[in-house]
């Protein structure tokens, strides 16, 4: 019977064991030994990592090894019994053990694997071998160091090559399922010259056929499994997406199918693999997940599914590339989309429209009045021509419309068949027209989209330039946007500035805030480019990010942008002047609001919507960008229009672009309402202009290009 006692203070332990005393040191070398060899029987000592250990010990103690081992209750035995793994349990423990299957030495494996290095040895006899590592390396492991030298060895150049240059193969899933980066890919790929061609060109097993049909029936286009360290990846051709190859991968054993059987081939369609992408199988399992989440409902033996509007949208975006709804897209996987619109009877119609009588059967509905866009939808889905108007007198009443209706949607009708009319209905304004962002604009307002907003004023969009007939020139919105523009903008002016703002990978930050970024917005507009991708054809990639030194490469190209900065202000200055002397006898009403609106706009152009009180490039109220990119601002007139009186000189004197400054929204209310009003200017010797109230308040003009003594 043995008894253990432990005295930690003493840190000796007392072990006793046919009646012998093991002290700590024993004790740990006993601990090592009894989890190595469980049964007691010692074997391969020698070459053991603990046979130094144990000799110190059994020398210090005047015995010899096998006494010392006897000593703790070890008995050694020389004549171990070996049992081999089969090759395939050999390669899989080799796999899980080894790290992207390398191998520091061979007298590792034996060291820290024996019963691996067994089989091993065993193996690379019965192969007819010299040495194990030549086995290992017929089998896909790597000494550390040595993996890049012999990737020839095991990869097909040509097959890789044709995948990554006819196939859309992910570089990255490769190099992961090859153990291997993707730069000893690309180097293989271009070296068609290798011995190995054709190499992956295999026969498949029945079993790897029957993997590869279960992955396309679970419409997976990358399946991996690291308990078997087995990939899959199917890809499709660059040019014929129907086209697929399939790569399989397990261990050392790689296969490449660029033609298959028609059972593979009819499992790949039956999955719809010839018309769907992986992104695409993403989104509907989305689908499929939501259908789950609703309850598992069904009509006319399809799932009835609700998505919401983002939803809807990537899923539209694919329907469309193949010529389809939504709707008949998602019917193909046995989806039905609930209908979310509401539905109206003639009745309910008609008890809405009753709601808006404001006399004598005249109907009044504004765009905010609750019921407005559902009234809107019924007339545009029942096909009322003139949209509310049409459907208010189709029921007997007569309909007047709103300010909106009547005099905003009035101007962009007449605008639109001005413009941008094809033939009949179809209209086509390109994305990058400024007017494009204005309608866009008022369709989120209206809580719709821009092709329904159109559709509503009895129009229909084109969307692709290339649909448009050969004979249609669309309209050149570019004139609108190069009066905004100076003419010495060019490229090489450009690359310039951003020469100046670029670090050493050619990356560039531009404050969305700064004149230059309005520049280079105004081109990118021209060009019918968006402004990250002028910036890459400048050679330039656009980061979102300040570097430490950003505000001095800023300072630094100042002087770069100040002449064209000071050619455009004079040149806005002498429009204004221009239009003041143009109009300045005039007294007709219409001509002068007229000239106020001119006088408006080049103000704010002048300014580039930036507010003069809160100054230069890092304004005082974050700003309020619109649509098309430009700043949101307002014009104040200093002089009030309520202080005119009969006289034409005080009309003049107020409507000037001297009287007008540019403000942005909390300024504005500001110098119109605190102490009843900022209603004069002071100049001081130091050309410092101010902005005066009653009790003598002050506030600067940071910003001033136009207001002189």
């Amino acid at each position: 019977m043995c008894k253990i006692f432990i005295l930690s203070l003493e840190r000796i332990v007392y072990i006793f064991m046919n009646d012998r005393i093991l002290l700590e040191e024993d004790e740990k070398i006993y601990s090592k030994l009894i989890s190595k060899y469980p049964d007691k029987k010692v074997y391969g000592l020698t070459k053991s990592e603990y046979y130094y250990e144990i000799s110190k010990q059994a020398k210090s103690k005047k015995m010899n090894t096998k006494q010392y081992l006897n000593f703790l209750g070890f008995t050694l035995d020389n004549k171990r019994v070996i049992n081999y793994y089969s090759e395939d349990e050999l390669i899989d423990n080799l796999c899980r053990i080894l790290h992207n299957k390398e191998y520091k030495s061979i007298d590792y494996i034996k060291t820290n694997y024996p019963d691996e290095f067994d089989s091993i040895k065993y193996y690379t006899h019965i192969n007819n071998l010299k040495r194990c590592d030549e086995y290992l390396d017929k089998k896909g492991f790597f000494k550390t160091g040595e993996k890049t030298n012999d990737l020839s060895k095991t990869f097909d150049s040509y097959s890789l090559s044709r995948l990554i240059n006819d196939y859309d193969v992910k570089a990255s899933q490769l190099a992961s399922a090859l153990h291997c980066t993707r730069q000893h890919i690309s180097k293989i790929a271009k070296d068609i010259s290798t011995i190995n061609m054709n190499g992956w060109i295999r026969d498949y097993t029945d079993n790897e056929i029957n993997i590869i049909l279960k992955i396309i029936n679970n419409k997976k286009y990358f399946y991996e499994d690291k308990t078997t360290n087995t990939t899959i990846l199917i890809c499709s051709n660059k040019l014929d997406f129907e086209k697929k190859a399939i790569v399989y991968i397990k261990n050392n054993i790689i296969k490449c199918m660029f033609s298959y059987n028609e059972k593979i081939e009819k499992v790949l369609k039956d999955n719809f693999f010839d018309i769907l992408n992986e992104t695409d199988f993403c989104l509907l399992e989305e689908v499929n997940n939501l259908w789950n989440e609703q309850g598992n409902k069904k009509i006319n033996n399809n799932k009835l599914v609700e998505i919401d509007s983002r939803l809807h949208q990537k899923i539209s975006n694919i329907s469309a590339k193949k010529n389809m709804t939504a709707n008949s897209f998602l019917k193909l996987f046995d989806y039905e989309l609930k209908d979310r619109r509401i539905k109206n009877t003639e009745e309910e119609i008609i008890k809405i429209i009753k709601k808006y009588i404001i006399e004598d059967n005249i109907v009044k509905i504004r765009v905010k009045d609750t019921d407005y866009l559902r009234l809107r939808y019924y007339a545009y889905r029942n096909n009322f021509e003139n949209g509310i108007e049409g459907l208010v007198n189709h029921y007997g009443f007569k309909y007047k419309g709103g300010k909106d209706n009547s005099d905003v949607i009035e101007k962009h009708i007449t605008r639109i068949r001005e413009n941008y009319i094809v033939k009949n209905n179809l209209i086509y304004i390109c994305s990058y027209d400024p007017y494009y962002g204005t309608l866009n604009a008022l369709a989120v307002k209206r809580d719709m989209n821009l092709q329904t907003l159109l559709k509503s004023w009895g129009f229909e969009r084109i969307k692709n330039k290339k649909d448009l007939p050969k004979e249609y020139i669309p309209y050149d919105y570019t004139d609108d946007l190069k009066s905004k523009l100076l003419s010495n903008w060019t490229d090489e002016s450009l690359k310039i500035v951003l020469e100046q703002l670029s670090n050493f990978n050619n990356e560039v930050y531009i404050d969305t805030n700064s004149y230059f970024y309005y520049i280079i917005f105004l081109q990118a507009t021209l060009k019918n480019m968006e402004i990250n991708k002028l910036i890459n054809y400048l050679g330039y990639k656009r980061v979102f990010r300040k570097e430490k030194n950003t505000e001095q490469k800023l300072k630094n190209i100042e002087s770069l942008l100040f002449e064209n900065r000071t050619n455009y202000i004079s040149d806005r200055i002498k429009q204004l002047k221009s239009i003041e002397a143009k109009y300045k006898e005039v007294t007709d009403t219409k001509l002068i609001i007229k000239r106020n609106k001119k006088l408006v706009k080049i103000l704010k152009e002048l300014y580039q919507g930036k507010c003069q009180l809160c100054g230069g490039n890092e304004p005082q109220i974050p700003i309020i960008l619109k649509s098309n990119g430009d700043i949101y601002c307002e014009v104040h007139h200093i002089k009030s229009f309520s202080n005119i009186q009969s006289n034409n000189d005080d009309i003049n004197e107020i409507d000037s672009y001297k009287n007008a400054i540019v403000l942005c929204p909390y300024h504005h209310k500001l110098v119109h309402f605190k102490n009843k009003g900022f209603k004069q200017l002071m100049f001081l010797d130091n050309d410092e202009v101010y902005l005066v109230g009653e009790d003598d308040e002050r506030i600067k003009l940071n910003l001033n290009y136009h207001i002189a003594k």
